[in-house]
């Protein structure tokens, strides 16, 4: 049996088969990237204009929408998805 496979050793295809998703610098950098696109004063605008800014205790309205995006950006990009469903 040939062990190296196009100019691949039988190491290498088993070090990429071990590899993990190194994922979390990609997604905070795509976090980084949408919060840029939202103006600074829009978010507590808004939060001011619909009461919610003094319903807080621990979260500032901006906490919780960069909170909410991670969330959905973790669910559109994590494991559950490269799973056939």
């Amino acid at each position: 049996m040939a062990y190296i496979l196009l100019g691949k050793t039988l190491r290498s295809i088993r070090d990429e088969e071990n590899r993990t998703m190194q994922s979390t610098r990609s997604k905070f950098s795509t976090l980084q990237q949408i919060c840029g696109h939202i103006p600074g004063h829009l978010v507590s605008k808004l939060a001011r204009e619909h009461g919610v800014d003094g319903q807080s205790r621990t979260f500032s309205p901006w906490s919780h929408v960069v909170a909410l995006m991670y969330a959905q950006l973790a669910h559109a990009v994590g494991p559950a998805n490269s799973v056939g469903r």
